[in-house]
């Protein structure tokens, strides 16, 4: 498959590539405005201002700067005449396979979770408390599912008739 963009993954439907890992953390933020790995800003504290990064528009913030009434009025008078700012139009949101790649499976729009297809889990130890939300991806649906003999036999129908000739098999109407 050939993509539009250099760093989207010919391997995977164009979705972005792993940008942490194909520019070696230099570029690890896909701009979904840019359609490329673009860099992520250094977040520093520096003349009184403390700033942290925002991992998910790619920005910094000011964290000294506090919402003030006024902030809180002008929000809702605009959400209230249905405006929009042009500071949150210009803002680059992560794309959502920067978050969570479903490789063995698909990403539930309303859950944002993966859905595995069948015979495919996620890794047990993984626990949803720890997680650390950040701009590398995280994989889900990685661990091939073992599947018991008592699974199988739980099946009302054979899934292959006995003494059954290939000929029968193909034809065979359930």
């Amino acid at each position: 498959m050939k993509c539009e963009f250099p760093d989207e993954d010919n391997l995977d439907y164009c979705n972005p590539v792993n940008c942490h890992m194909k520019y070696s953390g230099y570029r690890g933020f896909f701009s979904i405005a840019k359609q490329k790995c673009v860099q992520i800003p250094e977040c520093q504290s520096k003349n009184n201002k403390d700033q942290a990064y925002i991992w998910v528009n790619n920005q910094c913030a000011d964290l000294n700067h506090t919402i003030t009434q006024n902030d809180i009025q002008e929000v809702l008078s605009r959400i209230e005449k249905n405006e929009s700012d042009e500071q949150f139009q210009a803002s680059d949101e992560i794309h959502s396979t920067q978050k969570i790649r479903c490789l063995n499976g698909y990403l539930n729009s309303i859950t944002d979770l993966c859905e595995c297809d069948f015979g495919w889990e996620n890794e047990k130890s993984s626990d949803w408390n720890d997680f650390i939300p950040s701009t590398i991806p995280f994989q889900m649906c990685t661990v091939p599912k073992q599947i018991s003999k008592n699974y199988i036999q739980s099946f009302k129908f054979p899934i292959i008739p006995k003494n059954c000739t290939f000929i029968e098999l193909v034809s065979f109407d359930i």
